[in-house]
């Protein structure tokens, strides 16, 4: 085996020759393959860096000024169609809100999820600021489903702090 390929299934720094659990996941499906057992290409560092989400939106900078407020984050970016914040202005990944007129009709295929300090004072916190709770067919879960002002949904996650472990009541 080469430098720039691997096993697939096999994590680089095993000397097992396992499938891994995916793998095993296509032999019952029966979708198996020799090259899930074989060599295949595998790319050295990743040259890529993770810039931003891009969110569209019908209102880039007031749904953009939302997120800035909610999260605390800095605006690095800012015109009628674009707005661009980040953690502080020399950290990624960033959000970026970018101007869609189509109305958004289903449950978003991708969501951000966050860790408070305290589950129940932040949800409280952006319910304040006009986030509304959603019910996307999650049930009961640890987590709360919110939706920003424009209803793209994200999650407050439980507490991460012994301080904050309760989960909001009412969670959907």
């Amino acid at each position: 085996m080469t430098s720039d390929t691997m096993r697939v299934g096999v994590p680089p720094w095993s000397t097992t020759n396992s499938i891994c659990w995916a793998g095993r996941r296509r032999v019952a499906a029966g979708n198996f393959t020799p090259e899930d057992e074989g060599e295949v290409p595998r790319l050295g560092s990743m040259s890529l860096e993770w810039a931003h989400v891009i969110v569209h939106t019908a209102h880039p900078v007031e749904l953009g000024q939302w997120w800035a407020d909610a999260l605390s984050w800095a605006v690095v970016w800012q015109s009628e169609d674009e707005y661009s914040i980040r953690p502080a202005p020399d950290q990624r990944p960033g959000l970026t809100f970018v101007t869609m007129r189509d109305a958004k009709v289903t449950k978003n295929r991708l969501h951000l999820d966050f860790y408070p300090d305290s589950q129940t004072a932040e949800v409280d916190r952006l319910l304040a600021m006009g986030a509304q709770r959603a019910d996307v067919g999650q049930g009961s879960q640890s987590w709360v489903v919110l939706a920003d002002p424009e209803r793209n949904e994200f999650c407050i996650l439980e507490s991460r702090s012994p301080i904050g472990t309760q989960s909001a009541e009412g969670t959907p």
